[in-house]
């Protein structure tokens, strides 16, 4: 089965370059930005990432993507991912993941369901881990969308 946008097989849609996105982390470090507190935002990183060519795309097949992916609450327990593509006559895509949450989870106040941990942030935390878990989730989600469409 073809799964394509029309016109376009589907190669992958996103790469990792591992020594440029280490050498964000080692960026970071010099900076001291707030991603060396567990404060990473993935979306600037992305963002970074992108513009490093940590994160790469084939734009002659995709045009000029637009990434996001946003943290819902500081708790970190939601993120949505957008996929936007180049293209004409392509879809927007939205989705998103949540954190696995404990099974007294319901039970607890909301100091307590803030304080769970994440099951969505990477341990350790760095940009590569977090650059690794962006890239597969939202090539995850390429695929999903592709899947459906053929």
């Amino acid at each position: 089965m073809d799964r394509s946008i029309p016109g376009i097989m589907n190669p992958p849609l996103l790469s990792l370059n591992e020594t440029r996105a280490r050498a964000l982390d080692v960026a970071s470090q010099r900076c001291g930005s707030a991603w060396n507190c567990g404060k990473i935002v993935p979306h600037w990183l992305l963002q970074a990432a992108i513009r490093s060519g940590a994160v790469d795309y084939d734009r002659s097949v995709w045009g000029e993507l637009a990434l996001s992916a946003h943290f819902s609450e500081p708790n970190r327990h939601e993120i949505t991912f957008v996929i936007t593509y180049g293209l004409d006559g392509a879809p927007n895509v939205v989705d998103g993941k949540t954190t696995d949450y404990p099974a007294n989870f319901n039970e607890l106040d909301d100091v307590a369901q803030n304080a769970t941990p994440s099951t969505l942030v990477p341990s350790p935390e760095s940009a590569f881990t977090w650059l690794t878990f962006l890239v597969d989730s939202i090539t995850e989600l390429h695929d999903r969308t592709c899947a459906q469409i053929y």
